[in-house]
């Protein structure tokens, strides 16, 4: 996942007001009076005069942080932490700290927090957590990363071992969107190019260079016209302003979507010619991602397994090494893809997972295996997340719910599988 994690959503078309921008906004974006921007086609930064213009709640007076909810940071499917957007502009974050990964630099968050807890600054309208690090991006367009560094991930200029428990600027400004992997980072810049660091032993930086680190943002060819970007283990895809996808790094599961399993892929390639995306999602070893009509599409994972979400498939098993539809539902709007699992939004916000279950992360009251979409309990849900072996998601109070294992719950000898939806005391004191 404009402030609402920077990800164009599908299912917002009805009852909001579209809205142009003067020079430098190219593209067309909407304005909803809940305290969001949505951005259609590129990410701008939240301020007071974009509120007034939409008749909003002029939101610029301090105030204590609320924990209402809004949408989730983007998650690379490797992560055992989480962080999440509130509507007044604050960053909450919760789960495993061993890294500083949190941001909250005190003794009692060494290990773990059991519920959000707001970051001591900011008013932020993005944010990516990796697996063992977050990057977050101000509504000043101030880039900021903390928490494990030791491939450069932070965007620092070196690699070390040594955690920043602390969030750590980066320069230059102007940032729209951030997206975390498991060891690296990239990020759209104004006026949308893209931007990598970090871990690259795959070509995941799709700089077409051998460096196993490169600990600086580099900008990936010349083009302007990113508008979407998403980090998985060690492969990424984005959206260009003409809806194409384009994805890049390792391939050993076909989950480029390019027909094949080669190895890697080194610099950004297209996939197929269809040019009507409008999201898309990566996870360890599969990619998913919505087409404007609603229908949902899955690919990789070496080919086959629950994840895909295409059913108990035959023998010889077929080769999903390109995108192949999901069911024949067009009413998909929003998708989260985690380490081997998979769950999405529907328009009328029910909300549906699949994939490896051996820790409840499908949330569906039971584990084992499911290979095609299954409904979870409740039918309000705004936002969700999927990360390495649980999932989350937001009710439309804002409140958060999750399930599965991890997020500071406990370990599973202790504490048993949440295998339902959840909620998560928000804030924790």
């Amino acid at each position: 996942m404009g402030p609402h994690m920077a990800r164009p959503r599908t299912g917002i078309r009805a009852g909001q007001r579209e809205l142009t921008l003067g020079p430098g906004a190219a593209y067309p974006r909407r304005m909803s009076c809940s305290g969001s921007l949505w951005c259609l086609r590129a990410a701008v930064a939240w301020t007071s005069s974009l509120a007034t213009v939409a008749g909003c709640t002029d939101r610029s007076v301090t105030r204590e942080p609320e924990c209402v909810l809004r949408a989730f940071a983007a998650n690379s499917g490797e992560a055992d932490h989480q962080c999440a957007l509130a509507e007044d502009g604050s960053l909450w974050c919760w789960g495993r700290s061993a890294e500083g990964q949190l941001g909250v630099d005190d003794d009692e968050a060494s290990d773990s927090l059991p519920g959000p807890r707001p970051l001591a600054h900011g008013e932020w309208r993005d944010a990516a957590v990796g697996r063992e690090h977050t990057c977050a991006i101000e509504s000043n367009g101030a880039l900021w990363c903390w928490g494990g560094n030791g491939f450069g991930q932070l965007g620092l200029g070196t690699s070390s071992d040594t955690p920043h428990a602390k969030p750590e600027r980066l320069a230059p400004d102007q940032w729209l969107q951030i997206a975390a992997g498991e060891v690296w980072s990239c990020g759209l810049r104004a006026p949308g190019t893209l931007w990598c660091w970090g871990g690259n032993e795959f070509g995941q930086l799709g700089l077409d260079r051998e460096d196993e680190i490169i600990a600086m943002p580099t900008q990936v060819g010349d083009a302007e016209d990113w508008q979407q970007v998403t980090l998985g283990s060690s492969h990424g895809c984005g959206l260009r302003v003409d809806g194409a996808m384009w994805c890049w790094g390792d391939n050993g599961a076909g989950q480029l979507g390019q027909g094949v399993a080669l190895q890697r892929f080194p610099v950004p390639v297209q996939v197929g010619t269809r040019t009507d995306w409008e999201l898309v999602r990566t996870g360890a070893s599969h990619t998913c991602a919505l087409a404007d009509d609603g229908s949902l599409w899955c690919w990789g994972h070496w080919g086959q397994g629950p994840a895909l979400g295409h059913g108990v498939e035959p023998d010889p098993l077929p080769v999903n090494y390109e995108p192949r539809q999901v069911g024949d539902a067009t009413d998909w709007i929003d998708l989260a893809v985690g380490f081997s699992h998979t769950c999405a939004r529907k328009s009328d916000l029910s909300l549906w997972c699949w994939g490896q279950n051996i820790d409840g992360e499908l949330g569906v009251g039971s584990v084992g295996d499911v290979s095609t979409p299954t409904q979870l309990v409740g039918d309000d849900w705004i936002d969700v997340s999927a990360g390495g072996t649980f999932g989350c998601a937001i009710a439309r109070d804002g409140s958060p719910h999750c399930w599965g294992f991890v997020l500071g719950f406990g370990d599973a000898a202790s504490e048993p599988l949440l295998r339902e939806p959840a909620a998560v005391d928000c804030p924790v004191e």
